[in-house]
């Protein structure tokens, strides 16, 4: 007989590799999901270059509430994306399409 399917069943993690640092994506719950719509809708109201700064700070938090670090380890993922950001090592077009890749991997098959 097969094995009964349940909506409690393991939510599969994707590894993630920030710079050799290991984050797991989470399941994303109503008040996950809640902010994350919160930091998108913020990111998207700012216009401007002069406002760059803020956008990727918003996205980067946006990356936290996808990203937990791996076990044993506790930096958010947001320290090493505006770490790169910072020191000109990450364009904001690689965050945007790092984070679409993140979303898509992570989400139920």
């Amino acid at each position: 007989m097969p094995e009964p399917l349940s909506i409690a069943a393991d939510h599969e993690s994707v590894e993630v590799d920030l710079w050799g640092a290991l984050y797991y994506t989470q399941r994303i719950t109503r008040s996950r999901a809640k902010e994350i719509t919160r930091l998108e809708q913020a990111a998207q109201e700012i216009d401007g270059n002069d406002t760059l700064d803020e956008q990727v700070k918003l996205l980067a938090e946006l990356l936290d509430q996808i990203l937990e670090p791996a076990e044993g380890k506790r930096k958010k993922a947001s320290a090493h994306i505006l770490a790169k950001w910072e020191q000109d090592a990450l364009t904001y077009e690689e965050l945007t399409d790092f984070i679409d890749r993140v979303a898509e991997a992570g989400r139920p098959t």
